[in-house]
């Protein structure tokens, strides 16, 4: 999680200094670190969806779109596998 850290604040102090194009690194790195940590046994997978949808927001936001769509598809895949607990499922 550290190395996820690292790359998050890389991307936001990039995008703050004026430098996106100098992102993309970075957010590649702290997609994957996402999409790994959202494979653990335990894993929050609501909260690292939620997360990656931020990191798009602020990756379209400076101009990478193609980036932004990455982590966007990082959260959707995420969200994919979230299975509600049985006594949660809707009922129609």
């Amino acid at each position: 999680m550290r190395l996820l850290a690292d790359a998050l604040h890389t991307v936001v102090a990039l995008i703050l200094a004026g430098r996106a194009n100098d992102t993309v690194q970075p957010a590649r790195e702290a997609v994957e670190v996402y999409r790994q940590a959202a494979a653990a046994s335990g894993a929050d997978r609501l909260a690292i969806a939620q997360q990656l949808l931020g990191l798009s927001h602020r990756l379209s936001g400076a101009g990478l779109q193609v980036e932004a769509a990455a982590a966007a598809q990082a959260a959707e895949d995420v969200q994919r596998v979230i299975e509600p607990p049985p006594d949660k499922g809707v009922e129609y």
